[in-house]
C-alpha cells in the first residue's frame, strides 16, 4: 500500500509495509521516500506530486 508523507515541505511516496520486511531483516530500504518516477502510481485527484526522493540509507536527497 503506497502512502504519501510531507517532510520539511516536500512530498514523498512511501511503501512502509514493503520496507518493514527489509528493516527486520537488516537489508537496505528501497521503497521509502521515493519520487513519482520510482513508483507506478495512478493519478488520483488527492495524490500529491512527488518530485524528489530521499536516500534513507545514505541520508541525502535525490532529484528535484
Amino acid at each position: 500500500m503506497w502512502n504519501q508523507v510531507k517532510i520539511d515541505g516536500i512530498w514523498y511516496n512511501v511503501d512502509a509495509t514493503y520496507d518493514s520486511y527489509l528493516v527486520h531483516n537488516n537489508k537496505e530500504i528501497m521503497k521509502c521516500l521515493v519520487s513519482d518516477s520510482e513508483v507506478h502510481k495512478t493519478t488520483y485527484k488527492i495524490a500529491k506530486k512527488c518530485d524528489m526522493s530521499y536516500d534513507i540509507n545514505n541520508n541525502k536527497r535525490l532529484g528535484g
